[in-house]
């Protein structure tokens, strides 16, 4: 790579290969090697790990309760299913540095949706299950508890109550638990007296029985509901997860491509990725990256599978987008031009003087239209 850097940078740049292709491909190359490392462990470690409640050393406990409402997200991991995240080792070892200590230790994890939260969680579990963590962790269940099940489930605060204390009564005896409470602000969606009667009790067991838990939430729902609430935030050890850069979206969908083309028996081109990864964030602002840029990859090869292609290229994605917002994208074309050009003109058809407001909408039209705008800010013309 330094060689690319540095040496035959020129060439590459006539091949139309950037900086950004190059440090996108070293992250791509780390994280083979890491999975095909895990891989080579998981096969001998998988022979002697129990995907059970109980550890090898038979010093835990059944959960029975917990099992009916929770995913053991390392059992799952011992079977095979790995998931590795891309540039967050940063979260991973602050995560891994407050769960080994032998007193109680709580973490909210804290980020938009669609950042890659539960990603992050399932990365946890697979470094659980090759045991390349503290040798204090390798013999625990990560396990995730999904607080709306059990509210669906039980239908009355009186009986959540005593469903969420049993679970916690439960991690305590076996010993060898981290608990996960994924979106904890759906606490908040219940009726106030019964909220804090549900808050009181996990602040109580979080502080009496010194678990290993682990939260998530966004950040309006922290901000709004929990950080207010002093004695439970007291309790936790933030950790902020916040949106990947570009060439860490571009390898994210680059690591999601071979699933997608073995589920839609199609190929992938990087083309369409980098074009998906630049126009993302310009939808769904109240999604975050890198998600809803996999969510658009496979529109995107669901719309080049519509039209009979067995391949996802720039102009199919460039297709998808210019249909979403309704405004072509790629390249302008001698028609579209002349309509760009003459802009003032069409719109003093239907409006009556305001020539300085006219000219600035066209010239931001125009600008964003030939890409020279920040797409990470909203256009000037998106109030249109």
């Amino acid at each position: 790579f330094v060689i690319m850097r540095n040496i035959i940078k020129s060439p590459l740049l006539d091949l139309k290969i950037n900086d950004l292709d190059i440090d996108s491909l070293e992250s791509w190359q780390q994280n083979e090697f890491r999975k095909n490392n895990y891989y080579k462990r998981w096969k001998v470690l998988s022979k002697i790990k129990p995907t059970g409640g109980v550890n090898r050393a038979y010093t835990s406990r059944a959960t029975p309760t917990l099992d009916s409402y929770a995913e053991d997200l390392t059992a799952k991991s011992a079977r095979g299913e790995f998931t590795t995240s891309l540039g967050r080792e940063m979260e991973i070892n602050n995560f891994l540095r407050i769960l080994q200590r032998e007193s109680g230790s709580a973490v909210l994890l804290l980020g938009e949706p669609g950042v890659g939260k539960t990603r992050l969680l399932k990365y946890l579990a697979t470094k659980m299950s090759v045991e390349d963590v503290p040798k204090s962790l390798q013999d625990s269940r990560l396990v995730l508890l999904d607080l709306n099940k059990v509210l669906t489930k039980t239908g009355s605060v009186d009986s959540f109550k005593m469903i969420v204390q049993k679970c916690l009564d439960e991690v305590k005896r076996s010993g060898n638990i981290i608990l996960v409470f994924e979106e904890i602000g759906q606490i908040m969606s219940m009726r106030e007296e019964g909220r804090m009667e549900v808050i009181n009790l996990l602040i109580n067991a979080i502080d009496s029985y010194q678990l290993k838990l682990i939260s998530t939430t966004n950040i309006t729902t922290y901000n709004k509901f929990i950080k207010p609430i002093k004695g439970l935030t007291s309790l936790f050890e933030t950790i902020e997860i916040k949106e990947p850069s570009t060439y860490l979206s571009i390898q994210i969908l680059v690591d999601e491509v071979a699933r997608l083309e073995k589920k839609f028996n199609i190929q992938v081109q990087v083309s369409a990725i980098k074009k998906i990864v630049e126009f993302a964030p310009r939808f769904e602002s109240e999604r975050s990256m890198p998600d809803k840029a996999i969510d658009l990859l496979e529109e995107a090869i669901l719309l080049a599978q519509s039209q009979g292609l067995s391949y996802l290229n720039n102009q199919i994605a460039e297709q998808l987008i210019s249909n979403k917002v309704g405004v072509n994208i790629g390249t302008i074309d001698q028609e579209e031009a002349q309509r760009l050009m003459g802009l003032e003109e069409t719109m003093h058809q239907r409006v009556v003087g305001q020539d300085d407001a006219i000219k600035g909408i066209a010239m931001a039209i125009r600008r964003s239209r030939s890409g020279l705008s920040d797409f990470k800010k909203k256009p000037i013309s998106s109030f249109l």
